[in-house]
């Protein structure tokens, strides 16, 4: 399957595939990358939560968004 690139906020796009978790901080989220890059974005957790739904992320907590594949 080809990694597709997934809007985050701003410019940036990730693939989702390389992302362990999200956090949410407000109004912001913060992406924590399998290479140890940190990544926050001016998005909220619901907005980002509605696009990476295809990919199967888990919301364990208000403030949580892991894949379960990490």
């Amino acid at each position: 399957m080809k990694d597709e690139l997934i809007h985050i906020g701003g410019r940036k796009k990730v693939i989702p595939q390389e992302v362990i978790y999200l956090k949410a901080e407000g109004n912001y989220s913060m992406l924590y990358m399998v290479d140890g890059q940190k990544i926050l974005v001016a998005t909220t957790l619901k907005i980002l939560e509605k696009r990476l739904v295809p990919v199967s992320f888990y919301r364990c907590h208000k403030t949580y968004l892991i894949n379960p594949d990490h």
